[in-house]
């Protein structure tokens, strides 16, 4: 059976254009769209979509397509359905166009812009070597994107962008060293580099991107030993990030940085992460951050107690990263929420499937955290002598696989959820013996997770040791 859908395809073209125009912001882009015919194919839908470039010939194919499959069903349920990929697959298309129309208005030199087209796509390559594991190959791409950089900045040293665009190699690069006096260098290479673009125009939103977020990741190093200069240091990555989503609140990287600095004491801030998360996800034109913003979003409503939140960024990042383990653990923690339903056999399918998706160096600790977790829903479905048997069986002593020893806490955690509540508190008073600066607040108040412990005395007396 195959039969063509008249009219839908004409519904897609009017709501995407709209949502293209708000997220990228370029009026004139949204008349390029065409989006193609939606066809049923047995019992599926198939949709076609096409988008003339509007680069150059020789820098992107003209009229590029893109297919996407989705199940039959409803015709209402499956044009929304519909509707969300397509705007998945235009604004990280749209998206780029942007980018290159604006870097080429921004300086008069081809060699130049040329050089900064190569250094991106190379930089871009070194993004998704890192991101594959491939650390020396990420280090090899950032080399080569760094003297090509040099050499746009030789070529036009006027063009702010080319300087910030060494400064992120640079922020590249450091990402894929393991050695902190390595990784030291190039974020203070990456400092000279958006100092010198900000020396050609103070206020460059980017700039200030760049220059705050490579402030951030040095204090996040922590090598100064002075207090007073690292406490400053963190003070101006956070006036340099604000100062440049003022200036542009579309700049999707200074969103996701701030929500990050936001998330961590001594700024934790959990409505000031999910605000600025969100505004990274909704602008973020090529998705490039968009596992770790929804993990974030996921996290930080969790922390406030906002379940449903929770839930939707959960859902959400598993609809558009099925194979991302965090989104499917996140599921099995939502399981352990107050008023959640008792489900053991989806519990450790969803461990199962978890642990699956985990790279192997990471899958001991992993895995054992979400046996803990499975034994709390077991728990809280009144089988205590079975989960007891599952913490017995996840437990570990070996610090190579846990090696700051923090099971211990996330066992008193999932008792505390289904009432054992003396030993929650016995684990957690040998778990801040060893773990002094463990904080059992977020966002200023007490994390729902000890809500149920909150007036026994036992548990006061281990926060009175931690000077809550």
């Amino acid at each position: 059976m195959r039969q063509e859908l008249s009219g839908l395809s004409g519904t897609l073209f009017h709501r995407e254009k709209l949502l293209v125009m708000f997220n990228a912001g370029h009026q004139h882009f949204a008349r390029q769209i065409q989006v193609g015919r939606v066809v049923i194919a047995e019992d599926r839908y198939r949709v076609l979509d096409q988008i003339g470039h509007l680069v150059q010939e020789r820098l992107a194919d003209v009229g590029q397509r893109a297919t996407f499959t989705l199940p039959g069903g409803q015709l209402l349920q499956v044009r929304d359905s519909v509707i969300q990929e397509a705007a998945r697959l235009l604004r990280a298309r749209i998206g780029a166009e942007v980018q290159l129309r604006e870097l080429q208005a921004g300086t008069a030199n081809p060699e130049a812009w040329a050089l900064v087209q190569r250094a991106t796509g190379i930089r871009r390559e070194g993004e998704r070597a890192l991101a594959a594991g491939d650390a020396a190959g990420a280090i090899r791409d950032a080399r080569q994107a760094d003297s090509l950089a040099a050499l746009a900045e030789q070529a036009d040293p006027r063009w702010l962008d080319a300087a910030v665009l060494h400064g992120y190699v640079a922020l590249l690069d450091f990402r894929a060293r393991t050695e902190r006096a390595e990784k030291a260098a190039r974020l203070r290479d990456g400092l000279g580099y958006a100092s010198r673009a900000l020396s050609l125009n103070p206020g460059d939103a980017t700039a200030l991107a760049l220059r705050g977020t490579l402030r951030y990741q040095l204090f996040r190093l922590n090598i100064d030993t002075d207090p007073a200069r690292h406490a400053a240091l963190l003070d101006s990555a956070q006036s340099d990030l604000e100062s440049a989503v003022r200036t542009d609140p579309t700049l999707a990287t200074a969103h996701a940085v701030l929500s990050q600095l936001y998330y961590f004491p001594p700024r934790e801030d959990l409505v000031a992460v999910v605000l600025e998360a969100r505004a990274a996800y909704e602008s973020d034109a090529y998705l490039r951050e968009a596992e770790t913003i929804l993990d974030r979003l996921f996290w930080a409503s969790h922390d406030l107690a906002q379940f449903p939140e929770a839930r939707r960024w959960c859902e959400e990042g598993g609809r558009r990263f099925p194979q991302n383990w965090r989104f499917t653990e996140c599921q099995l923690w939502l399981m352990i929420t107050p008023n959640a339903e008792v489900d053991i056999p989806r519990a450790w399918a969803l461990a199962a499937r978890a642990d699956s998706f985990t790279p192997a160096p990471a899958r001991p600790l992993r895995g054992r955290l979400r046996q803990f977790i499975v034994a709390g829903v077991i728990g809280r479905g009144g089988l205590r002598d079975s989960a007891e048997h599952v913490f017995a069986r996840a437990r570990t002593n070996d610090r190579t696989i846990d090696e700051e020893q923090d099971l211990p806490g996330y066992e008193a955690v999932m008792r505390a959820q289904f009432g054992d509540k003396d030993g929650a508190i016995k684990l957690l008073r040998e778990y801040v013996a060893s773990h002094p600066g463990h904080s059992f607040q977020r966002g200023g108040t007490l994390n729902w997770w000890w809500r149920g412990l909150q007036q026994e005395p036992g548990f006061q007396a281990v926060l009175r040791t931690q000077g809550r």
